[in-house]
């Protein structure tokens, strides 16, 4: 039996469910499209680091777009942190549901309160972000525990001035011993370790019934959790 297929000839590609090529290069540009994720924080260690991470992981399906907001009130860095995505949504609409990370230390956020309505200023960044689909990243005391972690397991808790100390963590951590504050390329070896040593944090915290976001979790970091999930877009 021989067919007739002269008559698909007069029929329009889409009738018969072919694609036209404008569609099928829209739909790979879809598959292929680079996913937008924003981290904020409250100084350069912070930008430094995930700019670094970005270059990194050299995916194509992602790109870290690292902040510094400045200061250290979580509460202002949030809005900050708000106001600069903002911005970058006027220039793509597209970022609207795209991730978005803050991180903040614990510094005083969890005993001073806002002048303008006398709230505690970590509830306040905590319902801010929750409303404007931020995650926090919480670090206690600070972004240095993080480095920490990659040489230790911190078991003390530490002060401000403490991580803030230079020959403390010259002692601490061998990588910084030039002249870069936190050279990450020394640091990446031991990604892996850190990882490990925040989740072991995080749990001991847990375990004992101290809440994550608090002043009590001092040490704590959060830093591992994100890194872990941002080296899944890795090529």
């Amino acid at each position: 039996m021989v067919r007739n297929f002269s008559k698909y000839r007069r029929m329009k590609p889409e009738s018969i469910g072919i694609k036209r090529s404008s569609e099928i290069l829209e739909s790979i540009n879809e598959i292929f499209k680079q996913e937008k994720i924003f981290v904020y924080g409250e100084g350069q260690a912070e930008k430094r680091y995930f700019t670094r991470l970005d270059e990194d992981l050299n995916s194509s399906r992602v790109r870290i777009c690292a902040k510094n907001t400045g200061g250290s009130d979580c509460y202002r860095i949030s809005k900050v942190a708000k106001e600069m995505f903002e911005s970058e949504l006027e220039k793509d609409e597209d970022l609207k549901d795209c991730k978005k990370y803050v991180i903040f230390d614990c510094d005083d956020n969890f005993e001073k309160s806002d002048s303008a309505t006398g709230k505690i200023k970590s509830d306040l960044a905590k319902e801010f972000c929750g409303f404007e689909n931020f995650e926090i990243i919480f670090s206690n005391m600070c972004f240095e525990v993080w480095i920490l972690c990659h040489y230790n397991n911190p078991g003390v808790k530490y002060s401000k001035e403490k991580l803030s100390d230079r020959n403390f963590l010259k002692k601490e951590c061998i990588a910084l011993t030039g002249s870069k504050r936190y050279p990450y390329d020394k640091l990446l070896p031991l990604e892996k370790t850190a990882i490990q040593n925040s989740k072991i944090l995080i749990d001991l915290h847990r375990a004992l019934g101290v809440e994550i976001y608090s002043v009590e979790s001092n040490p704590t970091t959060q830093i591992g959790e994100l890194v872990e999930k941002l080296r899944k877009y890795e090529r």
